[in-house]
């Protein structure tokens, strides 16, 4: 996707604990009124939908803009349940990272212009040893919390994933705990650089250490 096939403008979801990768589906539930006419924005026009991770607990920074890591996951809407009380239940997919550039409209929904950022796969001679890499060092961080078959379905994915990158973000999205680690990792435009993060955010989170200093974009 280019920068050109984008909409001018998107609308941008700030949330405090969801973070949206490409080729990753989040649900969400919609229920706040304001949320609930962006969602109807959304649905009557392109259905692009970008979601911010918000920086802390306040909803605004000091400029009166959402304050939101500039960094943001953009996807589409797949499948959308409205309830009896209102409320929608949404399923979106991602598709791209993206860089705010400017607010357009702040009330009653944030809608933004954004940058589309250009992704780095390794070369073809790399990946089957990142792969190898990658599947033995996940299953020696994962296989005390997960199950047997957990196991065998996340080596199957490593095996046949094509491309590193949404293989690295997979696995950070159903497996790391912490939004802001995962935040981290959707800011890292080098698929290589973001697998070598991944393992020491991985290290941290189950027993306290990395094995060194943290990589980033």
């Amino acid at each position: 996707m280019t920068e050109k096939s984008l909409p001018s403008e998107i609308s941008v979801f700030p949330l405090p604990n969801a973070v949206l990768f490409p080729k990753v589906l989040l649900p969400l539930r919609i229920f706040e009124p304001r949320y609930l006419k962006m969602l109807r924005h959304v649905l009557d026009t392109t259905g692009w939908l970008a979601i911010g991770l918000l920086k802390s607990d306040r909803e605004f920074n000091a400029k009166g803009h959402p304050d939101i890591f500039p960094t943001v996951g953009l996807g589409r809407v797949v499948d959308y349940q409205k309830a009896a009380d209102g409320t929608y239940k949404i399923v979106l997919l991602g598709e791209h990272r993206v860089r705010m550039q400017s607010w357009s409209q702040v009330k009653p929904f944030p809608i933004g212009q954004l940058e589309h950022m250009l992704e780095r796969e390794p070369g073809d001679e790399l990946r089957d040893d990142i792969r190898v890499r990658l599947r033995t060092r996940i299953r020696e961080l994962v296989r005390t919390t997960v199950d047997s078959q957990v196991l065998m379905l996340l080596d199957q994915t490593i095996k046949e994933c094509e491309e590193i990158g949404p293989l690295v973000d997979s696995i950070a999205y159903h497996f790391l705990n912490s939004p802001v680690e995962k935040q981290r990792l959707l800011e890292v435009l080098d698929a290589v650089q973001r697998e070598q993060l991944l393992i020491k955010i991985l290290e941290k989170e189950r027993f306290g250490t990395a094995t060194s200093d943290s990589t980033s974009d």
